[in-house]
């Protein structure tokens, strides 16, 4: 299938707070994928819940929404590819990538240090679900960090 070069990619991040402990964000990635034409946008939301003084939980939601390029180098099988590979063609249209939802733990060791711990499930949308490359169109990832506030 051939691999997909590691590069520098233009990033720009957004983020507010639009009441307490409800934060909105978004990020725009330019520059990936094997064209360097690939754009991820990514949309997301979050809410911090305080349990006690040193207790808070963080629930989190979000999309992940690309173009024709991004979605090609990552989910896209070519004829060259297909023929190959023995996988179908694929070219997979722009639109919503994938979605995830969210919940953490921070406790307050300090006021500035803390630890983090989290789970995040994530599922592919099905035009990347569609793709002969998805083994797995469903996925949690795990987190467990030091946290330190600045």
């Amino acid at each position: 299938m051939g691999d997909v070069e590691e590069r520098a990619v233009l990033s720009g991040y957004v983020g507010a707070s639009i009441a307490k402990g409800l934060w909105l964000r978004s990020s725009l990635e330019l520059g990936s994928g094997n064209t360097r034409e690939g754009a991820v946008l990514k949309l997301g939301a979050s809410y911090a819940v305080p349990i006690n003084a040193s207790l808070g939980l963080n629930l989190s939601a979000g999309a992940t929404f690309a173009n024709a390029n991004h979605m090609g180098s990552y989910f896209g099988v070519n004829a060259a590819q297909s023929a190959a590979s023995g996988y179908a063609t694929y070219a997979p249209s722009a639109g919503l990538r994938d979605v995830g939802i969210g919940i953490g733990l921070i406790y307050k060791i300090t006021p500035k240090w803390g630890l983090g711990i989290g789970v995040n499930a994530t599922a592919l949308s099905n035009t990347t679900m569609d793709s002969p490359l998805v083994r797995r169109p469903r996925y949690a990832t795990a987190m467990l960090g030091v946290v330190y506030g600045f």
